[in-house]
């Protein structure tokens, strides 16, 4: 977080760097350890909600016979992520 780029009008202007920070590297295992370890947090903050929604939903869910039973929603598949992630980042 040493450089950010400044943009108006969506045109470049310059790079603005922090002398500070400017000496300091961070390497691709750092960062991929500190999102693996954001994701983690998040995900368990979000388990609750879940069951939460799940609830919540069930208790909506109309109880009208001519409707039909009531829809599933689609689960991702549990394998593969689906954001594609690149070596680079």
């Amino acid at each position: 977080m040493a450089e950010i780029r400044i943009f108006h009008d969506g045109r470049f202007l310059c790079r603005a760097i922090c002398p500070e920070l400017a000496h300091r590297t961070i390497s691709l295992k750092d960062i991929t350890a500190a999102r693996n370890a954001r994701r983690r947090e998040l995900r368990t903050q979000l388990r609750p909600r879940a069951s939460v929604v799940d609830r919540l939903i069930e208790v909506h869910r109309p109880s009208d016979p001519d409707l039909g039973p009531p829809i599933e929603p689609e689960l991702p598949e549990q394998g593969r992520p689906r954001l594609k992630r690149y070596r680079e980042e």
